[in-house]
């Protein structure tokens, strides 16, 4: 089963007449302000009945106006779940069972606007590889909004690029215990990175990403440009080990550089850019350059092979993900 990425979406547009299934909970029904007609709020129901679709329908002379938003990854495999990425097939089933659900042809669903949507996916490493993600740093035309041992966020005007401890934010979730997690984290590193894309003008795309239907339409598209995002990110070395210095051989400003590796190594990649940016009025991205300098100029660079190595996991994830010979 190929398997890619939509997890949260808000999407809008028109329906015709609708008639609920036994499996929508209608929360809510009142009049509209513009007396147009009634408003529904309704809870849609999975498979199983664990988790939900939230919908607002409002009536109007034409037909009808909806909003429908949601995880649509859990709503298919349930929230305890959440390492297992949304197949092709599993997204096709899932706007169909939408439309079982609302009592309208499923072209309604398809044609419906999407103005959110995450796009994300897992790769799993050895567990060694659970210091790659203090070495995001940086990325092209986007700032660095949060930074840890766990997570890095970038943030751009239109959407923003997360990287995770996929297994780390289960056990903060109570998805599963930390007993659990402790064990699997000794032998297993879940990366998670997700695109998180606010409006559909702010994701540079050759084909734009506009309703459901075009998202299964380029569903290829879109599993090589998260390909491609990840390719982007620039990254610190920290798997590699220091170079020794000659400490007498420094001059002053390089024995400077050289104290802040140092002070870098010890502390952590996060704490030292939080620490350069108080002494530096807050110049974050000047500092992530900074960081990388001073590994670049400190490091001898012989684990480089443990970055490559993440990128040809992204790659065979990304393989794995590609439809072959579909036709839309």
């Amino acid at each position: 089963m190929r398997k890619a990425m939509m997890d949260y979406f808000k999407s809008k547009g028109e329906i015709p007449e609708f008639y609920l299934d036994p499996y929508c909970n209608v929360k809510l029904i009142y009049g509209n302000k513009n007396k147009e007609g009634k408003v529904w709020i309704i809870e849609i129901y999975n498979h199983n009945l664990t988790e939900i679709l939230e919908v607002k329908i409002k009536q109007t002379p034409n037909g009808c106006k909806i909003f429908l938003e949601g995880n649509l990854r859990k709503w298919k495999y349930g929230g305890k779940n959440a390492v297992n990425d949304l197949s092709y097939s599993a997204y096709c089933e899932c706007v169909e069972l939408i439309s079982k659900r609302l009592g309208v042809d499923s072209k309604f669903i398809y044609e419906l606007e999407l103005n959110y949507i995450e796009i994300g996916g897992n790769i799993k490493l050895p567990s060694a590889y659970d210091r790659f993600i203090p070495c995001l740093t940086s990325y092209p035309e986007l700032t660095i909004e949060r930074w840890s041992a766990s997570s890095v966020y970038f943030k751009g005007a239109k959407y923003r690029l997360i990287f995770y401890d996929k297994l780390l934010e289960m056990k903060d979730r109570r998805i599963i215990s930390g007993k659990v997690a402790d064990r699997l984290r000794k032998h297993l590193f879940i990366l998670r990175f997700e695109i998180k894309i606010n409006a559909k003008s702010g994701y540079r795309k050759k084909k734009e990403i506009r309703t459901f239907k075009s998202f299964k339409d380029n569903w290829n598209d879109l599993i090589e440009d998260w390909k491609s995002s990840f390719y982007k990110a620039k990254i610190c070395d920290l798997f590699s080990d220091s170079k020794r210095v000659e400490r007498n051989e420094l001059n002053p400003l390089e024995t400077k550089n050289y104290h802040n590796f140092l002070f870098t190594k010890k502390v952590g990649v996060d704490r030292a850019l939080y620490t350069f940016q108080y002494f530096s009025k807050n110049r974050k991205s000047e500092m992530v350059n900074y960081i990388q300098e001073l590994h670049e100029h400190f490091t001898k660079g012989d684990k480089w092979h443990f970055y490559n190595n993440v990128l040809i996991a992204v790659s065979n994830k990304k393989d794995s993900l590609l439809i072959k010979n579909y036709s839309t």
